[in-house]
């Protein structure tokens, strides 16, 4: 039931940072990865911060140490960069970004595979699906203004809540996305996400690319893959001047299914946090409007697309730009016949694992538990708090393959839950003076699978730096890596718009105190 890569042997070295924009299928695509991780093939860190803060910097710490102690041999390591936003300022590429470019490049200088990976998705399916799963009857869709170009925001570390207080992205937020994504290494679109899967594959080394789609949104689905996939490239005038019909029949449904929640559940509206366009007018005073049934009637699917249309000019400039890259990326790295046969293939596979995932979950009689996943992890859906953990919900990863049970110690506990160590939101909490923890996860065969034999991560060193000691000497390399020419500096020069409006200089203490909190 899987998708192999031709027979290719594992790479010796590989990290790979998937940086995961809400609706775009990353879900799907962390399952992918979370597949590796049951097989024991690719070490997996999920729902790291991407604003930069505890998560990641224990990822880097730790990637930093086996760079320096020379003990690459053998690292496989997928980390997910997801959740978290700020009201204004661009955290992912202000200060995540210019971390991951430099832990690729010293990565790289030593032999190791080090990808930046996303996706992103049409704007406006985008935005269908972001109602659907955030907003829902707290603002019904007839009635709903979205924060101006969502994905891009998401992109650069900042929120699609709060709508009604959020301002419009600056021409300088919409050249640090484009200038951000051609930073990246792999950038595909959800509409061709079989063609990003086959490209993921071959740049980082995954021998099982078999899939089971995630949070499918089944009015959605309902538009055919062929026709949404030739109009998902058009721009949103073209749209609006001739909708394809089952454009606007998607909208329709989603429409129709807005209203029926909302009106059943009679709750009121919370037009504070998501805003409510009513009577020509954005309500944004109060999280308890009362829903107006009538009026929500007389909303037609056209004026929900026009609506929709004039939030995501941004967007659109950016999707489209990534589009074109990507699919120069896929014509320049296999021929259409090639394309053809691995699409065939990987079809065939994800209909086999489907198959075989609906057997166990029958013969499991609906257990729902992380069956043999990392000792003491949560089996929560959202694991950002639970570093402990390795993935999610059974529904994410099923089929369990059930060949390894896999556990992951760490030196200290990772998310500080003991109030004495807590960071919240002091100015110098003690977390500071608490040694980085560093994790090690091992895999021990269950005896399913013959030859299946029993490993481990590297072991973590005897010793580990404080906080602030291995952020100083990071920076130091920052600089460094920022006065040469090259990525870092390419990347300098996008957040120097910005630098006014960060909380201290490029390389500031703020950063130092803000990266070591928890939430």
């Amino acid at each position: 039931g899987s998708c192999s890569m031709l027979g290719a042997p594992l790479p010796n070295c590989s990290v790979v940072f998937f940086h995961h924009v809400e609706k775009t299928a990353g879900t799907t695509l962390r399952a992918l990865f979370q597949r590796h991780a049951q097989l024991g093939l690719f070490d997996l860190i999920s729902f790291v911060g991407r604003q930069n803060r505890l998560q990641l910097q224990l990822v880097l710490q730790r990637l930093h140490s086996l760079l320096r102690s020379g003990t690459l041999q053998g690292l496989r390591l997928a980390v997910e960069l997801h959740v978290a936003g700020d009201l204004t300022f661009p955290y992912t590429l202000y200060y995540t970004m210019p971390d991951l470019v430099l832990i690729r490049e010293q990565l790289r200088a030593a032999g190791c595979r080090c990808n930046l990976v996303s996706l992103l998705r049409m704007p406006l399916l985008q935005s269908l699906s972001w109602h659907s799963h955030f907003v829902t009857t707290k603002s019904p869709l007839c009635v709903w203004p979205p924060a101006p170009d969502c994905g891009t925001r998401m992109a650069l570390g900042l929120t699609c809540h709060d709508a009604p207080r959020v301002p419009p992205l600056s021409e300088e937020h919409a050249a640090g996305a484009e200038g951000m994504w051609r930073l990246f290494d792999l950038v595909g679109v959800t509409e061709m996400f079989d063609e990003f899967v086959l490209l993921l594959g071959d740049l980082v080394g995954l021998p099982h690319l078999a899939y089971r789609a995630q949070l499918v949104d089944r009015v959605t689905a309902t538009a055919t893959a062929q026709r949404r996939r030739r109009w998902s490239a058009q721009r949103c005038v073209k749209l609006v001047a001739r909708p394809p019909h089952d454009l606007l029949q998607l909208v329709g449904r989603k429409l129709n299914t807005s209203r029926e929640q909302a009106g059943r559940q009679r709750r009121r509206m919370e037009c504070s946090t998501y805003g409510c366009l009513l009577r020509g007018a954005v309500v944004s005073s109060s999280n308890s409007v009362p829903y107006d049934h009538a009026a929500c009637e007389a909303v037609s699917a056209m004026q929900v697309l026009e609506r929709l249309c004039g939030r995501v000019s941004v967007d659109e400039r950016v999707y489209l730009a990534v589009r074109a890259r990507f699919k120069q990326q896929l014509a320049a790295r296999l021929s259409t016949a090639q394309l053809g046969r691995r699409l065939k293939k990987l079809s065939a596979s994800n209909e086999a694992l489907s198959a075989r995932a609906v057997r166990q979950e029958r013969k499991l009689r609906g257990a729902r538990s992380a069956l043999a996943s990392c000792v003491g992890c949560s089996g929560d859906v959202v694991p950002e708090f639970d570093l402990g953990g390795c993935w999610p919900l059974w529904e994410q990863f099923a089929p369990d393959e059930r060949r390894f049970q896999c556990s992951r110690t760490w030196t200290t506990d990772p998310a500080y839950r003991d109030p004495a160590v807590r960071p919240g939101y002091r100015e110098k909490p003690p977390v500071l003076h608490t040694p980085m923890a560093c994790w090690r996860t091992c895999w021990t065969p269950t005896g399913l699978v013959a030859g299946d034999t029993a490993h481990c991560t590297a072991p973590c060193p005897a010793a580990a730096p404080l906080p602030l000691e291995w952020r100083a000497e990071w920076d130091r390399e920052l600089a460094a890596s920022a006065a040469r020419p090259g990525a870092s500096q390419d990347l300098a020069a996008l957040a120097a718009p910005f630098r006014a409006r960060a909380r201290g200089g490029w390389h500031s203490s703020y950063l130092t105190r803000q990266i070591f909190r928890v939430f």
